[in-house]
């Protein structure tokens, strides 16, 4: 081979090398190394995100506890009215009363003080009605707030009665 081949044989590896190298080394290393650089910035904006939820961690927490605090209450709130009914339904059972209704009307809470309104209705005679209310103010200690006895009774006595009990705890 002559000289000039020579030459002209080592251009073209070189640039067959170069070629090879920067296809399959260079190219490749510059693709990793973008989605590398993507991959930090996602990384980066999470990072951004959480030290904002951990900055507002306080104020997360604080109104965590107030809204637990308020289901805690309200749940005990739904217990004591819930057994409040039950007793009056199981008092209105021995006094041989007909509730036909009978729901919670309002429960106010303030400071320590805790109110509870029961709307009744009820079919008694007037002797049952009396003794009914005679133990819901001893044993549950209920207030009769309202007490309308509508107008007619049945041919047996019986009287439609809507009462408005109150309890007050502390």
């Amino acid at each position: 081979m002559k000289n000039r081949e020579k030459k002209l044989l080592y251009v073209i590896l070189f640039i067959l090398v170069l070629w090879t190298s920067l296809s399959w080394i260079i190219e490749p290393a510059k693709e990793k190394l973008s989605s590398l650089n993507q991959e930090l910035d996602q990384k980066n904006l999470k990072l951004a995100q959480y030290e904002k939820t951990l900055s507002e961690k306080q104020s997360l927490l604080k109104e965590y506890n107030q809204i637990s605090e308020t289901n805690n209450d309200s749940g005990k709130d739904q217990n004591i009215v819930a057994h409040l009914l039950s007793s009056i339904e199981s008092q209105a059972r021995e006094q041989n009363i007909q509730i036909s209704d009978m729901k919670p009307l309002h429960q106010r809470k303030s400071d320590d003080v805790q109110k509870i309104q029961i709307s009744i209705e009820l079919r008694a005679t007037l002797t049952n009605l009396a003794q009914f209310v005679f133990q819901l103010e001893n044993n549950l200690p209920l207030y009769i707030v309202h007490l309308k006895i509508n107008s007619g009774q049945t041919s047996d006595g019986i009287l439609k009665i809507h009462l408005l009990v109150s309890k007050i705890s502390i």
